[in-house]
Order: C-alpha cells, then structure tokens, then sequence
C-alpha cells in the first residue's frame, strides 16, 4: 500500500457521527462521489457515505476519485478532490497538482494535503499559504477550516512545528508562516516526508 494510506486517518478524524450503521451507508464509490452534496443542508449523510466508501473500498474510492477531477459539478470535485487526499499513491500525485491552483480554497487544501502524504512537496507552499484562510470545508462537524486542514498537514507530514502546534486561531496559525517558508526554503531542495507519531499506514 502507498503512503496515501496513511492519511485514513483523515476520514477516521472526520466521520459524522449519528448516521446510522455501515450498512446503511454503503454505496459504491462512484456514487458516493458522484452524489455528494457540501451545502449545510445535506447534513452529515454526504460525508459519511463518502468516508464509508473511503475505509471499506479505498483502491475502488482512489481510482472514482481520479476519474471524477474533472467533473464540472463542484460538489462532485471536492468529493473527489477528498477521497484522493486520503487514497492517493505516489504515482498519481501529477493528477492533483492542477488543483493546487484551483480557485476554492478546500480544493488546494485537500489537494497539497494529499501530495504531501504521499512525499511530494509541491503541496508545501499551498498549506502555507492556507494557515490564515478560514473558509470551511464541507467536512467533519463542526466543519473543519482551511487553516486548520492546512495545520494537521504540516504538522503531520514534515516533522516541523514553528510554534503550529499551539495555533488556536487562523491568526494564530498566520503568524507562523514566515518562519515556515524560511524552513521550507532551505528544505525545499531535500525534503522528505515525516510522519507524527501516531500515524499508521495500513
């Protein structure tokens, strides 16, 4: 298994609770993908039915998600964009980085996010660049926010801190950039993906 593996614990951390059992949401992943609506009114349904198809089906839930990067549904994209943060392997990280400069901020987030996992830090500077964005993302409840994707991310996968661990606040978390990029300026070169402790790859 790649090393996309082991960002699971991503889904893990973001499972809706109060949804029902696993049976009752089990769908394929095309049409968990495909059916996936991010309004506050779809409740948490949506994502439960996409997280079941990640952790039951995660090979079939990787190659849905890279067939449906270029839906022109936005709903469907960031599903996809999501369970390719989660599944990805290594081999597939060119099929994300046009989302790095996709105009919603989730999708940069879920996409550097993503390619990080998986060692290529091409996804660094948008993390960075995400730790004072506050937009949420139609995940977890309540919904977690680009910054604080962006912080897991960076704390999970490179083996820095720079004072993130602390953040509190997207202001918080602002006031670290500078001295990310001054590392990521010096580590761009030889970087190498540093998995926190606690993290395991199936």
């Amino acid at each position: 298994m790649g090393y996309g593996r082991v960002t699971l614990v991503l889904a893990i951390l973001l499972l809706p609770v109060g949804c029902g059992g696993s049976d009752e949401l089990a769908v394929d992943p095309s049409t968990a993908i495909e059916s996936f609506d991010a309004s506050p009114e779809a409740g948490s349904r949506q994502r439960a039915r996409l997280n079941t198809a990640v952790l039951a089906e995660p090979d079939e839930t990787r190659e849905a998600a890279l067939d449906h990067l270029e839906s022109q549904d936005p709903d469907v994209r960031m599903a996809a964009v999501y369970a390719l943060s989660i599944t990805l392997e290594p081999d597939d990280a060119d099929a994300l980085a046009p989302l790095l400069e996709s105009a919603s901020p989730g999708e940069r987030v879920l996409a550097a996010t993503g390619m990080l996992a998986v060692g290529d830090g091409r996804g660094v500077p948008v993390l960075i660049d995400s730790l004072p964005v506050e937009d949420p993302l139609p995940f977890g409840s309540p919904p977690l926010r680009a910054w604080e994707q962006a912080r897991f991310a960076l704390l999970s996968f490179t083996g820095q801190d720079h004072g993130l661990r602390e953040a509190a606040t997207a202001q918080d978390a602002a006031a670290t950039a500078p001295e990310w990029e001054s590392w990521w300026a010096s580590a761009k070169g030889s970087f190498e993906v540093v998995r926190a402790p606690g993290l395991v790859e199936r």
